[in-house]
């Protein structure tokens, strides 16, 4: 019988040569997928800004946060394999406003972040 704590999710596979987002230097996998803090950058085409930024894709419910983006966005399973697609519909949900959003801010309490913009947050999760 089905029971979540038994469920299996397959992700893109940067180790993986058959996987289409193969990634062949180790220092590559080091930089993209297994760096857990960076540098991200906004603004706009004349003034871009950049800071540091902690991604918490390790982080516990991250996984479930990203699947939920996918439903809530109708993505069928079947399309699920390209990661372009994914991209795709993942930068439109956390850029898209109104009831159907794919993320909202946690600000119950407001806590250390209020008042701030997100891109003085130092990282998203916890607050999404």
């Amino acid at each position: 019988p089905w029971e979540p704590e038994n469920d299996v999710v397959v992700l893109f596979n940067p180790w993986c040569e058959e996987d289409s987002v193969y990634m062949e230097k180790t220092s590559d996998l080091s930089e993209y997928v297994l760096n857990e803090s960076g540098r991200i950058f906004y603004g706009t085409e004349e003034q871009i800004a950049e800071r540091a930024w902690n991604y918490g894709q390790f982080e516990p419910g991250v996984l479930e946060a990203c699947l939920f983006i996918l439903d809530r966005r109708g993505m069928p399973h079947s399309a699920r394999g390209d990661p372009v697609m994914v991209a795709r519909v993942v930068s439109a949900m956390v850029r898209k406003t109104g009831e159907k959003t794919g993320i909202l801010g946690k600000f119950g309490d407001f806590g250390e972040n209020f008042g701030k913009i997100w891109e003085f947050w130092g990282g998203l999760w916890g607050k999404i």
